[in-house]
């Protein structure tokens, strides 16, 4: 997402345009996804696998004999053997520590995983512990976690338009609530957004939509 921020003009009105990717409208066509949505190695499991786990476990280091540096490794396990029982995460060692069933709970000297990113990975190790088509289990694990900006289009993409919206406008608040503190309120009042745009600072609702209509058009 790329945010310029014009202001003021010779009406005095700050505007922000929001340049957004054509998976983020997307979400205006597309039916709202089930909520049993799969579970996707690069999303939910990698990234919380280099977040917490390969600082300690990577080929360096290689804590238990562990290297998580890439998928293969993580399936080989360390000196007690595999840490994941594809179809079995109440067997795998990996589930295990990080829920606290075996000591020291995982990662070692942090604060816990979230609940729900626990039961997220058993959810994986149950479903057999797949990667995504065309990942290699070869290829570096953080080469395979989506980025944190994939990551956001996925989620706007799976919302609704009203939550899509919903969502856009509160983060625009946010921003230009540390642009102009003293000014956040009216600020927060005065959002309206389009496909691609969003305008702040606009009073007039008729003005708010010609503008944002003729943006839309150029």
């Amino acid at each position: 997402m790329t945010i310029r921020i014009y202001g003021p003009s010779l009406l005095q009105l700050w505007i922000v345009l929001l340049l957004i990717a054509p998976k983020m409208t997307q979400a205006q066509t597309t039916p709202n996804p089930s909520l049993n949505q799969p579970i996707l190695f690069g999303r939910d499991i990698a990234p919380v696998l280099v977040a917490n786990c390969i600082e300690c476990h990577d080929d360096t280091r290689k804590r238990g004999g562990l290297s998580m540096m890439t998928p293969a490794k993580l399936t080989t396990g360390g000196e007690t053997g595999p840490v994941i029982q594809p179809g079995k995460p109440d067997e795998s060692l990996l589930v295990r520590h990080i829920r606290g069933d075996e000591q020291p709970q995982m990662p070692n000297g942090r604060r816990p995983l979230a609940d729900n990113t626990i039961e997220t990975i058993a959810q994986w190790v149950s479903a057999g512990a797949k990667l995504d088509d065309g990942q290699s289990a070869s290829s570096p694990i953080a080469s395979l976690a989506w980025t944190p900006e994939r990551m956001t289009r996925d989620r706007l993409a799976r919302l609704s338009t009203d939550d899509r919206l919903k969502t856009e406008t509160a983060e625009l608040a946010r921003i230009m609530a540390g642009i102009r503190p003293t000014q956040s309120e009216d600020d927060a009042k005065t959002i309206a957004t389009s496909d691609h745009f969003a305008t702040v600072g606009v009073t007039d609702s008729t003005l708010r939509k010609s503008l944002l209509g003729s943006l839309e058009k150029a």
